[in-house]
């Protein structure tokens, strides 16, 4: 099994929209983890899976995504 690094996210629950966050995500039955994960490739790539394709230029797609990356 790989390395595996975590990020934590805390939600502030004097926040009114914070605290509706929290609880939407204690409700729902999805893997926490699994949910952010595939929100952020959303928001990174445009698409909501990963493509098969080999001739795709990820590093070009991670370069135009915006994010503070070499």
């Amino acid at each position: 099994m790989g390395i595996k690094k975590m990020k934590t996210v805390t939600f502030d629950m004097s926040n009114p929209q914070e605290r509706e966050l929290f609880m939407v995500v204690e409700r729902n039955p999805v893997h926490f983890s699994d949910w952010v994960k595939k929100l952020l490739f959303q928001q990174i790539y445009g698409r909501s899976e990963p493509t098969s394709e080999s001739s795709q230029d990820h590093g070009e797609a991670i370069r135009n995504s915006g994010l503070p990356f070499g």
